[in-house]
């Protein structure tokens, strides 16, 4: 599949976490149309804001039940270990 038709399949996006990594990730894919709901338990080290992504400042075990339950497409685990 063709990166381009990625983003007509993959529109709402949930990241857990915006370390070295995620925080690329949630860069590239939100620069390329995605709606991204970031969860980032320090905030500040998150990246720049960008009109498409939430961030969220919890910690991720707290809001698992709601990450389950929520209309994602597709959740990323950017989170060590």
């Amino acid at each position: 599949m063709h990166p381009h038709q990625m983003a007509a399949i993959m529109a709402n996006l949930t990241i857990l976490g915006a370390g070295l990594i995620g925080g690329f990730v949630t860069s590239v894919l939100a620069q390329r149309g995605h709606q991204i709901q970031l969860h980032e338990l320090h905030p500040a080290v998150a990246l720049q804001e960008h009109p498409s992504i939430e961030i969220i400042s919890s910690d991720v075990l707290d809001s698992i039940s709601d990450i389950a339950h929520s209309r994602q497409d597709l959740v990323i685990n950017m989170l060590p270990g």
